[in-house]
């Protein structure tokens, strides 16, 4: 069998795609979990900072923490799929939609958090303490960022749980005391 210059380059040219195509995926992966977590953190901040009030200066303080949830969760969402589906790069980047501004009159702000926001709390799993993992509607997404990441699991943690991490270093729980 003869194998000619020309062969050989394309082999090599057929390789070099291959192998791009695997880096993009992995740079997916890596932007899919930087855009899940900073989503979670940023729904957790405004979670905590809003609790159940629904009064004027709250919800225009939360607001920002609300857009930043729901543009992370969306891209994160868009990386996923690009992991799952290749070809999805080579599309146009996704449009980001973003909540609605405040409704001027205070009656219906609790009205428009419903409409707009709550959909998206329940979808991140951002309702319960320690998130959607094991709630079935949510799970395959969750589970999918979750397990893609060696220290996924310390990560979640140290965003649902800051007091059992060390100066914010997820990678190293604290250990309890020891009682002698």
């Amino acid at each position: 069998m003869r194998y000619r210059l020309r062969t050989l380059l394309i082999v090599v040219a057929l390789l070099a795609v291959c192998l791009s195509i695997g880096r993009r995926i992995q740079d997916c992966k890596r932007l899919a979990h930087e855009h899940h977590y900073a989503s979670l953190r940023a729904g957790y901040t405004a979670i905590k900072m809003q609790g159940s009030s629904f009064d004027r200066a709250t919800m225009t303080t939360v607001y920002p923490y609300w857009e930043d949830s729901i543009r992370h969760s969306q891209l994160a969402d868009h990386y996923i799929q690009v992991t799952k589906k290749p070809w999805i790069m080579f599309l146009p980047p996704p449009t980001v939609s973003t909540p609605p501004q405040l409704p001027a009159e205070d009656a219906a702000l609790r009205a428009w958090w419903e409409k707009h926001v709550a959909k998206h709390v329940a979808y991140n799993g951002l309702d319960r303490h320690w998130g959607s993992y094991f709630d079935a509607a949510v799970s395959n997404r969750n589970l999918a960022l979750f397990n893609a990441h060696p220290d996924s699991f310390n990560r979640f943690l140290a965003l649902t749980e800051p007091e059992l991490f060390e100066d914010g270093d997820y990678l190293r729980p604290r250990l309890p005391p020891d009682e002698n």
